[in-house]
């Protein structure tokens, strides 16, 4: 080495931070940390080892979400307080509403795999707020026995399930369900609907009587489901604006529009 740079070499060794001067000996920089695409009032929101986000709440508090890119994983609510949408939100897993939560979508898109409104026999206030929102899931289930739900004009598409468990239903505007070439689809509950549209070439199971202002039956056949509340597997779909046009699902269970 040119004796010259011998004292510039040395002083810059003795001015590095001793981790970067030793970097030879072992040092191993920090891990980054992922990045959050889950935001509660701006901050970003962490996922334990299961891949869960348990969102816990204060009653009367307001909690904003918003979210920038699909959550990987499942989102719940808990302990009250007033949740509100932002922005359009994508969950890979499942959303569930709990606890004297509430829920109000502001017209964003909300697509889940599925969505748990309540929980079985829990008789704690849960609300649903949909306004104009389009709600996209495999499996949309209200099943708290204490559910307030507020459908707006928001349409609700599912893919295979839309089960309103208390089995006295609620009042909804648009809902579509379809289903595949070989998995029929269900839908349980004694619901109202502004439009009903049924795509289901492998038929559809109905657990409970409807009724529906307009109904669509674009493909397959809607049977009936046996249940305790219908033993003799008959259920009615009824056209509210034609009182003459409706569909009786005969005891075997078949039955066309």
């Amino acid at each position: 080495m040119n004796k010259r740079l011998l004292p510039l070499v040395l002083l810059l060794v003795l001015a590095m931070p001793a981790g970067i001067a030793q970097a030879d000996a072992g040092f191993e920089p920090a891990p980054v940390p992922p990045m959050s695409a889950f935001y509660v009032n701006g901050t970003g929101v962490a996922v334990d080892d299961m891949g869960q986000y348990g969102l816990h709440g204060e009653p009367g508090a307001a909690y904003i979400i918003t979210a920038d890119q699909p959550v990987a994983g499942n989102i719940s609510l808990h302990d009250g307080g007033l949740w509100f949408l932002a922005s359009d939100v994508e969950v890979t897993g499942q959303l569930t509403v709990l606890d004297s939560c509430a829920l109000q979508t502001a017209g964003f898109g909300l697509t889940c795999g599925s969505i748990y409104i309540g929980e079985y026999g829990d008789t704690t206030a849960v609300m649903l707020d949909l306004g104009a929102s389009t709600v996209r899931c495999f499996a949309f289930a209200i099943r708290g026995d204490n559910v307030t739900l507020q459908a707006g004009t928001s349409t609700i598409i599912t893919t295979l399930l839309f089960d309103d468990s208390t089995r006295t239903g609620h009042s909804y505007y648009n809902v579509t369900i379809t289903s595949t070439d070989t998995a029929m689809g269900f839908i349980e509950g004694e619901s109202s609907f502004q439009k009903l549209t049924v795509d289901a070439p492998a038929g559809m199971y109905v657990a409970d009587d409807l009724t529906t202002e307009a109904i669509d039956k674009k493909a397959g056949v809607m049977k009936a489901a046996k249940t305790a509340k219908k033993p003799k597997n008959k259920v009615k779909v009824t056209v509210k604006k034609s009182p003459g046009d409706s569909l009786d699902l005969d005891s075997e269970g078949s039955g066309e529009q």
